[in-house]
């Protein structure tokens, strides 16, 4: 198979912590979360163990995106497919990967046959929620939290 040209956005499924792209994507989705914990790649084993995925974006051989999801079963929604974070490198955005990500996750989630996708957002990120409103996402609930440290 002959190499993707440097404009080709690849998108690499992850499943285990050996894999060089994960420790590869640490920056772009500390972009999102800076306070990861350290070292990062340890951590994310632990959430690949506890059934999450990733989804690294790649052009010419740089991480330009990455995504966090994994099915889970709620009272509210038996099979649900949960995107804990998507992040596009701030140097890439509104150059289509963010959106070649959410289609390449919705064909994950049709796939598996869940009955709905669900994120979360911060309240003052505006641009994201303008982002998943044309992408076809609508806003269902408020969520809360409470700080135990």
């Amino acid at each position: 198979m002959a190499d993707p040209g440097p404009d080709t956005l690849v998108l690499r499924h992850i499943t285990t912590a050996d894999d060089p792209w994960l420790a590869r994507g640490e920056a772009v989705l500390r972009q999102l979360r800076p306070d990861l914990p350290t070292p990062f790649v340890p951590f994310a084993a632990t959430i690949l163990a506890g059934g999450g995925e990733f989804m690294v974006a790649t052009r010419a051989a740089a991480v330009v995106g990455v995504a966090l999801f994994r099915i889970i079963a709620t009272t509210r929604s038996p099979r649900r497919f949960y995107l804990d974070d998507l992040v596009t490198d701030a140097t890439q955005r509104s150059r289509g990967v963010g959106a070649a990500m959410l289609h390449w996750l919705e064909h994950q989630a049709r796939t598996r046959q869940v009955t709905s996708m669900e994120l979360e957002s911060g309240l003052t990120r505006h641009d994201t929620h303008r982002f998943y409103e044309r992408a076809g996402w609508e806003r269902f609930a408020v969520s809360f939290r409470k700080r135990l440290d």
